[in-house]
């Protein structure tokens, strides 16, 4: 979470991840109920489209570093592209890994299951496997072995303690026959338990290792060596090392196959019936290329042709897409402006201004071959916002300052050995980056404004977008687009003009009142040149002739601080069925004037875009209670330190026992966290004082206790970098600010306000010296 300072916070007491069933063990003795603050999964709308009926999915096995490595003063790898994703792992070398908490928040706003690992690769392994299958440490060599039902038990114990869905099965390690034979049947297990405590949702995906005699023998394909693994759990992911022919092979094989045997995931009256499909078959793909057909890298569209998720329908498993910051993390004069173009360029192809010849030529590949990630999979709508709010800064999870309602309060570590890569990183402040603007977006002539505004003899100009870390209404970023007239102009340009431009897809339910908001910023404009915004709503499928949007109350427009301006519309999807809807959210500009050809007709900035159902109030109502505490506080309350660095303590913030703590927390998407030094008592501030400053948000990775809405970690050598005292005695006061689910700022009369009185040895009390804030 993005913090003032440079020294990090720890995590709390969970245990990240597990290196022996032992520690699993006593984590299990102590478990307590679900934390709070983990977003739930929420599935996308079932969108009923002939075309994806049968369609490979994506499954996306982040490998970055060996994982856990995420530094909050540090610009990383961040996975954006959630929208073309069915299922992300979470990978590391640990024998049971967990989900970091933001990583479970990020992918369960778009709808996207994300899974743990566990894994054993290594002799040293034996004990456990010994363990995980029997129960007892006898040898896995015994004559009679019967799977014990403990660890399927306690492992989906803690995928629903944690919030995650489930668990790739990696085994690496070669056993006897009785253990492989046993191990089918704790798949199966496994399967059933995580079906019950988690969700008929839950995932047991099987890594293409040991086969059913128990040596680790990488098929590469499904055949009836590793079937009866498959049956047993959710889906199959090949090992990466395929030839052209294995995909073909893997189809024609399933599709021999008995169907009553695929029909064993109706194993339990509270588990709905299905079956496994050939959708459920990933052909592994390494993105580093190791022995992987095609070569990865740019090369991967290679081997999605042969794995053809639109004509054989098999699903891809895509292994380390992280490679794209890690392989050129080191080049002299990299920065993260060229990371991200070419990121962009691997999933949703080539960015106006990149060099995609370059990219592609060192692994020999012809640039009319080039094909993106996005090619091969569509792009699938986030979660209903009538069940899950939409929410977006338009934040990759990292950034260099931090903004509130486009004031920067923070300008963001500084650290001249890491270069480029100096920054924060949150996964949890995660949003959207506009799932249909990528790489370039779509301008058309606005239909909806009549045929004289279509303009079909003239070329439409060019919109160009950007990921802007300079500014930003609240968190770290912004969109930033760049409309520019046709490089030649054909036929009479209108006097005035209007186009459509779709930024994000959403699914909404018929019947169902929406709001839709968004804060803009119009940066510049060419002279003579006056254009005009609104925030519209608009169908996807042109197919749908018996669905209308109906606009239930026109745009407002209203000014905001710092020259941005808010759009609130509000519509409701009429349909003859009560079938989802898919729109695009976008905006139409009514343009008077030109520029001439080829230049930069105007410029703005997208700060936030927000849409919920209607019925949901913005403002959160309730009363919430803050208290800081600190091993340094004698009994009444004063904190007596040496010196300010030392000051540590814990900030919570709760709803009172006679509140839902959940509801209450489903309402907020995070906090922002002020400090104000007080020289003499002052009574609660109803205004934000202008000496107030800014020194962190809260973040998932740092709270979870019971009741709990929020816990951030006061470390005084972070405060001493925001304020200095000399010595003496006085009171920092604490605000926590929070930001609803439908994108509002918290007023200040109903920021929640605590005190810490503090005592040094004699002296007087200095004063603040305040950051210099661009």
């Amino acid at each position: 979470m993005p913090i003032a300072g440079n020294t990090p916070i720890q995590p709390g007491s969970r245990k990240a991840y597990f290196d022996s069933l032992y520690q699993l063990d006593a984590w299990r003795t102590n478990l307590d109920q679900k934390p709070e603050d983990v977003l739930p999964y929420v599935p996308r709308n079932h969108i009923r489209d002939p075309r994806l009926e049968s369609k490979g999915k994506l499954l996306v096995c982040h490998d970055f570093k060996g994982g856990y490595n995420e530094s909050p003063f540090l610009l990383s790898y961040t996975f954006n592209f959630w929208s073309m994703n069915d299922i992300f792992v979470y990978f590391s070398h640990h024998l049971v890994t967990v989900p970091p908490p933001a990583w479970i928040h990020a992918a369960h706003r778009h709808g996207v299951k994300i899974l743990g690992v566990l894994l054993f690769e290594h002799t040293r392994h034996g004990p456990n496997l010994r363990l995980l299958l029997s129960g007892t440490s006898a040898p896995l060599g015994s004559t009679s072995f019967s799977p014990s039902l403990y660890y399927p038990a306690a492992l989906a114990d803690l995928a629903s303690q944690r919030g995650f869905d489930g668990y790739l099965l990696n085994f690496e390690l070669s056993m006897s026959n009785n253990a492989a034979q046993a191990l089918v049947g704790w798949v199966h297990i496994l399967r059933e338990e995580l079906w019950k405590k988690v969700g008929p949702h839950a995932e047991v995906i099987w890594y293409d290792s040991v086969i059913t005699t128990g040596k680790v023998s990488y098929q590469n394909k499904l055949n009836e060596h590793n079937l009866p693994y498959f049956l047993s759990s959710t889906g199959f992911f090949s090992n990466y090392w395929w030839q052209q022919d294995h995909p073909h092979d893997t189809m024609e094989y399933f599709y021999s196959l008995n169907t009553n045997l695929l029909n064993t995931r109706a194993i339990s009256p509270s588990v709905p019936s299905g079956s496994l499909t050939h959708q459920d078959v990933f052909m592994g793909i390494d993105v580093f290329g190791r022995n992987s057909f095609g070569g990865g890298g740019f090369d991967t569209h290679l081997a999605l042709e042969v794995i053809s998720p639109d004509g054989l329908g098999l699903g891809a498993a895509l292994f380390a897409p992280g490679w794209t910051w890690e392989s050129r993390q080191d080049d002299a004069g990299r920065t993260w402006g060229k990371w991200w173009k070419e990121e962009v360029t691997f999933w949703t192809g080539n960015v106006l201004g990149s060099d995609l010849k370059r990219l592609i030529k060192s692994q020999g590949s012809h640039i009319n071959e080039y094909r993106p990630i996005g090619h091969y999979f569509n792009t699938k709508p986030p979660p209903d916002p009538r069940v899950l709010p939409f929410f977006s800064t338009f934040s990759p999870g990292s950034g260099r300052a931090w903004w509130v309602e486009g004031e920067r309060v923070w300008n963001g570590p500084t650290d001249k050995d890491h270069h480029w890569t100096v920054g924060w990183l949150d996964i949890d402040k995660q949003g959207s980056i506009g799932d249909l603007v990528w790489p370039v977006p779509t301008i058309s002539w606005n239909a909806a404004s009549g045929p004289g505004n279509r303009q079909p003899l003239v070329a439409t100009p060019v919109m160009q977008v950007f990921l802007n870390f300079d500014e930003a209404w609240n968190g770290g970023s912004s969109l930033k687009f760049l409309l520019s007239e046709p490089f030649q102009k054909v036929g009479q340009v209108q006097h005035k003009r209007s186009l459509w431009m779709p930024v994000q897809s959403l699914s909404l339910t018929p019947g169902q009142s929406y709001t839709a908001t968004a804060v803009y910023k119009m940066d510049s404009v060419k002279a003579g040149v006056v254009p005009n915004m609104e925030l519209r709503l608009r169908l996807l499928d042109p197919l749908c002739d018996s669905t209308k949007v109906e606009v239930v109350s026109e745009n407002k427009s209203a000014a905001f601080r710092r020259n941005w301006t808010g759009l609130r519309t509000a519509i409701r999807v009429t349909s003859n069925t009560t079938e989802p809807v898919t729109l695009a959210l976008g905006f139409t500009f009514d343009i008077e004037g030109e520029a001439p050809a080829n230049q930069e007709c105007f410029s703005f900035s997208l700060g936030q875009v927000n849409v919920y159902a209607s019925d949901r109030d913005g403002q959160v109502n309730g009363r919430l209670q803050a208290a800081f505490t600190s091993a340094q506080q004698d009994q009444d309350g004063t904190v007596e330190v040496s010196a300010l660095e030392v000051l540590d303590g814990i900030l919570t913030w709760e709803a009172p026992s006679s509140h839902t703590s959940p509801s209450i927390l489903e309402k907020y998407a995070y906090w922002n966290i002020y400090i104000h030094l007080l020289s003499s008592p002052e009574s609660v501030s109803t205004e934000k004082p202008s000496d107030a400053i800014w020194i962190g948000t809260s973040g998932p990775d740092y709270c979870g206790e019971k009741n709990r809405l929020g816990r951030f970690v006061v470390l005084g050598k972070n405060i001493t970098s925001c304020i200095s005292v000399d010595s003496g005695e006085g009171t920092l006061r604490f605000y926590i600010q929070g930001v609803t689910e439908c994108g509002e700022m918290i007023a200040w009369q109903n920021v929640i306000q605590t005190d810490a009185r503090f005592k040094f040895q004699g002296g007087t009390l200095a004063r603040i010296d305040q950051l210099t804030l661009g």
